[in-house]
């Protein structure tokens, strides 16, 4: 009753739900993640796979498709393998991963795995004002007449920019990889007995 009275709502506002923002580095392990379902899916129909986390990624350039400004790392580098990108937190390293996956598989499907981690939609969780966060649509254009998905917003999208989650969302999309890759609905519990 406390949470859901109307009179209160200003004071009741639960920010993990009801405040989108960009998550930023803590969407590369999903990036990760992508990737190697794309891989295991190449494997599956004999093809070639695209990442191998033991390979040296050319990191000195930044410059992707379609962006005016390179991607930049906080420090240069010349290559990076999967546990330095990590340590390093390289922009760099995980665009140019979802860069393979994009050129592999196309937009659609990548936006669709990221569906698949509850991105762009509501948790669900029993508490008023949740907000859906923004994953951008294919096709759609914001208010302003610009695309929200252009060619450039895959690489934005792997290192956690052009994406409003909430913290519910981003909670949830990291504990698929505790749940055994299932998405799990969040839910309250008053306690247990």
């Amino acid at each position: 009753k406390y949470f859901n009275s109307k009179e209160l709502i200003e004071e009741t506002k639960v920010k993990a739900i009801t405040d989108a923002h960009e998550p930023g580095s803590v969407m590369k392990p999903i990036s990760l993640a992508i990737t190697l379902k794309a891989n295991k899916l190449l494997q599956s129909q004999g093809k070639p796979t695209i990442f191998n986390p033991d390979e040296k990624v050319d990191t000195s350039n930044g410059r992707f498709p379609g962006r005016s400004k390179p991607i930049t790392d906080t420090h240069f580098h010349h290559y990076l393998d999967m546990k330095l990108g990590f340590q390093k937190s390289s922009n760099i390293y995980f665009a140019r991963q979802i860069q393979k996956v994009v050129q592999q598989f196309g937009d659609s499907w990548y936006r669709h795995e990221l569906e698949l981690f509850g991105f762009g939609k509501k948790t669900g969780v029993e508490l008023p004002g949740e907000s859906a966060g923004l994953l951008p649509r294919i096709g759609k254009n914001h208010p302003n007449g610009r695309p929200e998905w252009s060619v450039p917003t895959p690489f934005s999208l792997a290192i956690g920019y052009n994406i409003q989650t909430t913290s519910l969302q981003m909670l949830q999309a990291i504990a698929v990889f505790a749940n055994g890759g299932k998405l799990v609905s969040p839910t309250l519990i008053r306690k247990i007995v």
